[in-house]
C-alpha cells in the first residue's frame, strides 16, 4: 500500500508531461483541422468568408472547451503542432467531416433543449408542471 501512494504521488508531483487522453487527441484534430478550413476554402471555395468565420468561431470554442475540460494543463500550442504535422488535406477533410458531425450532435442536443425551456416558460403561472413537461429534456 505504501509503495503504490508513493509511486502515485511520485507521478503526480513529477510534473511528466503525459500523453493526451484518446478524446483529447481528437478534440484537438478538431482544432487543427479547423484553423486550416480557411486555406481549403481558398482552394475549394465552398462557404462564403461570413459563414467559414462562424464555422471557425464556433468549432473553436467548443473544441476549445472540450480540450480545455478534460487537460485545462495540456500545451495545447505544442499538441496543435503535433497534430497538424501528421495531417495530411485529405486527413484534415476527413477531421472537418468528422468533427462536423460532432457539432451537428451537439448542436441538436441544444436546440432541443431550447424548444423545451420555451415550452417549459410558457405555461401558465401557478399551473402544476405536468409529468410531460418535466420529461421533455433527456
Amino acid at each position: 500500500m505504501r509503495t503504490t501512494l508513493a509511486i502515485a504521488i511520485g507521478l503526480a508531483l513529477c510534473g511528466c508531461e503525459k500523453t493526451p487522453a484518446f478524446e483529447t487527441t481528437a478534440d484537438v484534430r478538431c482544432l487543427a483541422a479547423i484553423g486550416r478550413l480557411p486555406e481549403l476554402n481558398a482552394q475549394n471555395p465552398q462557404y462564403s468568408e461570413e459563414s467559414m468565420m462562424a464555422l471557425i468561431n464556433a468549432g473553436s470554442l467548443y473544441y476549445l472547451g472540450r480540450v480545455h475540460g478534460r487537460e485545462p494543463r495540456l500545451d495545447l500550442e505544442n499538441a496543435l503542432i503535433a497534430e497538424l504535422l501528421k495531417m495530411d488535406p485529405q486527413d484534415i477533410q476527413s477531421e472537418l467531416s468528422r468533427c462536423g458531425d460532432e457539432m451537428g450532435v451537439a448542436g441538436a442536443k441544444w436546440e432541443t433543449i431550447g424548444k423545451n425551456l420555451v415550452r417549459r416558460s410558457q405555461r401558465q403561472p401557478g399551473s402544476p408542471p405536468s409529468q410531460q413537461s418535466e420529461n421533455l429534456v433527456r
